[in-house]
């Protein structure tokens, strides 16, 4: 997949970085339209000497875990033992506490943290946000109401669900990825897709026939068939479709 213009987006905040100013990129998508794997490739293509990455993915079994997503980013570099105290401390600040003046001003902390762990430039790309908690949406929301004064790149990655509760502000630029291309296999009625099945596991025509009670030929004419839809030329290349789905 070319995706030239996909990776530009981060190309161009990347240098923008030299500024001194925030930027906020979104990266939208459904399962399987390749957002972890383009962020990967895109971090890959802007790393340099003094430019910190630091990734952090939320947890669909961590959602009640108030920063769970910026401790997961910033508890693993250089620095680790330092910021996992300090996210540790903010996490049990604002655990079972309804919004508040307290929750505001955690926000206001931490936002001043990532600002000055950004003095050299910092790329914080925070992925799966569809699960993120609710005080690492206020936190993100915070950072895109109130930019931090620094070299920022913030790459925020989720499925579009209503469960995302921030509002793109002005400097926010969106990457909406396609829906995924459909497998192979989608493409075959249930009766093809089950001699498939079992033709890639190397059952003959003779066994399949019998299992499914049909005829050696009605067997071969389906399976002529399922060569021309998957586009593979013996029983060989539908073996290796079978095997990836």
């Amino acid at each position: 997949m070319d995706r030239t213009a996909e990776l530009r987006f981060f190309t161009e905040a990347a240098a923008a970085l030299a500024a001194g100013r925030q930027s906020v990129i979104e990266v939208v998508g459904e399962a399987g339209t390749g957002k972890t794997s383009l962020l990967a490739a895109a971090m890959a293509g802007i790393a340099r000497p003094g430019l910190r990455i630091r990734t952090g993915c939320a947890a669909e079994l961590e959602r009640d875990i108030p920063f769970q997503v910026f401790l997961h980013a910033f508890g693993q570099g250089p620095q680790g033992a330092d910021d996992e105290r300090y996210w540790d401390n903010a996490t049990v600040r604002a655990a079972g506490a309804p919004l508040s003046v307290e929750q505001f001003l955690l926000c206001r902390r931490a936002r001043r943290r990532i600002a000055a762990r950004a003095d050299t430039g910092l790329v914080l790309v925070l992925d799966d946000l569809q699960w993120a908690d609710r005080m690492s949406q206020d936190l993100i929301s915070h950072l895109v109401r109130y930019p931090v004064a620094a070299p920022l790149l913030l790459v925020l990655a989720y499925r579009p669900e209503p469960a995302v509760r921030w509002e793109a502000g002005p400097e926010v630029r969106r990457l909406r990825l396609g829906a995924p291309a459909p497998l192979p296999l989608a493409k075959l009625t249930a009766r093809q897709l089950e001699i498939a099945q079992l033709a890639g596991t190397g059952a003959t025509t003779r066994l399949i026939a019998r299992q499914l009670s049909v005829s050696p030929r009605t067997v071969d004419a389906h399976l002529a068939r399922i060569y021309r839809l998957l586009g593979v030329p013996s029983r060989a290349g539908l073996a290796a479709v079978v095997a990836h789905g």
